[in-house]
């Protein structure tokens, strides 16, 4: 289970800096109109939605007792 949480913590981390750094670069650019619509997509929202339920589930499952827990 801990290696589940460290794979989503990962996940979310690179989707959040990608994110932020495609935006920086789409405003440096002059595209950041074209860029906002390209994320407001219902792809988007329903992995957003899908990250925030996975965090949820894996807050309400406890770790094991053999388990380091950090």
């Amino acid at each position: 289970m801990q290696t589940l949480r460290w794979g989503l913590t990962v996940l979310s981390f690179a989707l959040l800096v990608g994110g932020y750094f495609a935006s920086q670069v789409a405003y440096r650019i002059g595209l950041s109109s074209k860029y906002a619509h390209a994320i407001d997509q219902p792809a988007v929202k329903w992995l957003a939605l899908a990250l925030l339920a996975a965090a949820i589930v894996c807050s309400f499952i406890p770790s094991k007792e053999g388990e380091n827990n950090r």
